[in-house]
């Protein structure tokens, strides 16, 4: 098992509708992010037919603030009249769960199997005088095929791919990431570039959101 924490510099674009009313997070709210932590465990098994398993926790905070033209409406969120500033804050849980089964491909290990993913939270969108609010909880359940592959490399060092998606109900979620790992005795020191994406309906909200950019992290082996 590899216990690991880690650090994503990600980049978030998208937009958010609420009943026919879009905000761009870029143009129209300016959401940076507010947390780039990760982390994760991989419990690789004996040869049997239990699963290997990976987990991973990854908080997504964002906000943002811009002034908007006062036609601007979102939901309840209605806008005073002239430059008003709308104010936008994200609060999610982003936790997968992978249960995967390995097979060789020559001297590499290829997985596939299953990850289960939950987003919970809460988005609120409000202008700056708190006059208006919209408040719009996130529970979501994705089960998500997924395939992966380690590839050996010299001494100490190997390189991971693995990818995620599913599509249901006019919903999509897909994930990849690809990584060079450099394993140091119990210790490890991973680089590499991962992106989550999000299509989906949760309440009167549809959410289009994509994070993607580089990533390290450090982990520990116990046995």
């Amino acid at each position: 098992a590899r216990l690991w924490l880690g650090s994503w510099n990600y980049d978030l674009s998208g937009l958010v509708n609420n009943n026919g009313d879009t905000l761009d997070f870029d143009r129209d709210l300016d959401v940076q992010p507010r947390s780039r932590k990760l982390y994760g465990l991989v419990w690789n098994t004996a040869p049997g037919w239990w699963p290997d398993v990976t987990a991973s926790f990854t908080p997504i905070k964002a906000g943002g603030r811009r002034e908007v033209d006062s036609s601007t409406t979102f939901g309840p969120v209605v806008l005073s009249q002239g430059t008003s500033v709308v104010l936008a804050d994200a609060d999610l849980d982003d936790l997968d769960l992978t249960l995967r089964y390995p097979a060789k491909l020559g001297g590499n290990t290829v997985w596939a199997g299953i990850m289960i993913k939950r987003l919970n939270g809460l988005i609120v969108v409000r202008d700056e005088s708190d006059t208006e609010e919209d408040r719009q909880p996130v529970d979501e359940v994705f089960p998500l095929l997924h395939l992966g592959l380690n590839i050996p490399l010299a001494g100490a060092l190997e390189f991971n791919l693995r990818g995620e998606a599913v599509e249901y109900d006019g919903n999509q979620a897909t994930e990849a990431r690809a990584e060079a790992l450099f394993k140091l005795g119990p210790f490890g020191l991973a680089l590499g570039w991962q992106r989550k994406s999000y299509d989906l309906t949760s309440g009167s909200y549809q959410i289009d959101a994509v994070l993607q950019g580089n990533y390290f992290a450090v982990n520990a082996l116990f046995k």
